[in-house]
């Protein structure tokens, strides 16, 4: 059967018991159910780092993962994820960094959003302003998980990539 590979799957496991699904093309989905534990590791870091999940376990068993192609009868919800590289992350980050004074003065972020949309498509980052403003939110979550972790006498101090 021949495979396009330019389609996105929607893909659904369990990773350190968590149900995940993300959007990934046919060589996420060959990686994840490969018999090669190296390549496994690969697309599990892959996801990992994606989708903020640090406490993810390496050797989880990604052979349980299902995939599906995306179609209409998946919900719009479901296809508004974006997988973010670090690249294309420190690009949102530096882009609304330099935009925190209008955030600050400003009540609706609507508009804020959709701008640093439009300047990410300019340098070739393919987002909507509800994936920026979600990664935003999630870089937050992450950002004050590790200064809760840190601030805990005991805990092995954690590092935040962007923050």
């Amino acid at each position: 059967m021949a495979v396009n590979t330019n389609e996105q799957f929607l893909i659904s496991m369990k990773i350190d018991g968590k149900d995940v699904q993300i959007l990934g093309d046919c060589h996420l989905v060959e990686s994840l159910n490969s018999d090669d534990q190296r390549k496994r590791d690969m697309a599990l870091q892959l996801i990992r780092a994606t989708c903020n999940m640090d406490d993810c376990v390496e050797s989880s068993d990604a052979k349980s993962c299902s995939a599906v192609p995306c179609s209409a009868d998946v919900e719009s919800e479901s296809l508004d994820q974006k997988m973010w590289n670090k690249q294309d992350t420190k690009t949102l980050f530096d882009i609304r960094s330099r935009m925190e004074k209008d955030f600050n003065s400003n009540k609706v972020h609507k508009s804020l959003w959709e701008t640093i949309a439009k300047e990410l498509s300019a340098v070739g980052v393919t987002a909507s302003a509800t994936q920026c403003m979600n990664k935003w939110k999630a870089l937050k979550r992450e950002y004050k998980k590790t200064v809760d972790n840190n601030a805990q006498t005991g805990s092995e101090k954690k590092t935040c990539h962007f923050f």
